[in-house]
């Protein structure tokens, strides 16, 4: 049998907590991790899985939900172009 010390049941505690849909947020809390950022970097490996996992049942489920596509650079230009732009001289007219 191995040899298992409490600090190894931490580590499996915050494991199944994560793995189990548990917030990031709510895990450091627990861990008493003074930032966010420390949990991140220990179990991150943990959470993108966790996201994978979010997305594989978002697009199996019955209801999926619609997202715009990808936007492209052009998309940036073609709403500047659209939006009105009022200058100095039609502000002053229109006090």
């Amino acid at each position: 049998m191995p040899r298992t010390t409490v600090h190894d049941l931490r580590h499996l505690a915050a494991t199944i907590s994560i793995t189990a849909g548990v917030p990031l947020t709510v895990v450091s809390k627990t861990l008493r991790h003074a930032t966010l950022s420390i949990t991140a970097n220990i179990y991150g490996h943990l959470t993108t899985q966790a996201a994978r996992d979010a997305v594989d049942r978002a697009l199996t489920s019955p209801n999926p939900i619609a997202f715009p596509g990808p936007r492209t650079p052009g998309d940036h230009a073609a709403r500047v172009r659209n939006q009105r732009v009022i200058t100095r001289t039609q502000l002053r007219k229109a006090s």
